[in-house]
Parts: C-alpha cells; structure tokens; sequence
C-alpha cells in the first residue's frame, strides 16, 4: 500500500499527468491508503472546483486507522531528533504511519526525503 503526501495529492488535483496517471492506476488497484491529516489539510487548502472530488476520494479510499497515533508520531521524533530537522508532527506522523503499516510513502516534502529510509519511499521514476 502507498501514502500519498498532501505535495503529491496536489499534484494530482492539478492534473499534472506526470501523477495524475499513476494515482488513478493506484486508485484503480486499491493500491492507495488515506491518511486523516492529509486530507485534512487538502480540505483547508481546497479551491471550490477540488472540494467534491477530495471528499469522494476520502469515502472511498482505505484509510489508515493508528490508534494514540499523535502520541506515537511524538514520540518516534523525539527518538529520531525529527524537530531538530525541521519536521513537523503531522509530517511525523505520515512518516510513522508508512513504518508502521509497511508501506510506501510518496511525497514531494524536502525535509521528509530527507529522513525517511528509501526504502519506505515510493519512487515514481
């Protein structure tokens, strides 16, 4: 299963083709897992033309499901020296949430490419 960041879901509501095909084969494949704070903040940042299709795709999409996850994701970047790099908790959490779930996690974020084994990261190219 594959996390997509908040960066590479822009992307997609963009409808830049470098992402858009493969997110739609994703999500053709029940490849795809959402994650709340993701879609939370594409909804904060939504434009009226992106609100419905963001909502469809929270309906019908996976979703990861992580009890205490704040608590957790806290603690793992206390463990890991993340807010000394710069990484926040809600990136922490995405981060955490991709270790824990043993999947993939595609994202644009500088400072989560950074920190995050390649390994755990979805490469589009």
């Amino acid at each position: 299963m594959i996390i997509l960041d908040t960066s590479v879901w822009i992307e997609y509501l963009k409808r830049n083709l470098d992402y858009k095909v493969v997110i739609d084969d994703f999500l053709r494949e029940g490849k795809i897992l959402a994650f709340d704070f993701v879609f939370g903040e594409l909804m904060q940042g939504a434009k009226e033309h992106e609100k419905e299709k963001i909502i469809g795709l929270w309906d019908i999409l996976p979703k990861v499901n992580i009890s205490e996850i704040g608590f957790f994701a806290g603690k793992y970047s206390m463990e890991n020296k993340l807010r000394e790099k710069g990484v926040g908790l809600i990136d922490c959490s995405i981060i955490y949430a991709t270790i824990e779930l043993s999947s993939k996690l595609w994202t644009l974020d500088k400072k989560i490419l950074t920190v995050l084994d390649d390994k755990l990261l979805y490469k589009s190219h």
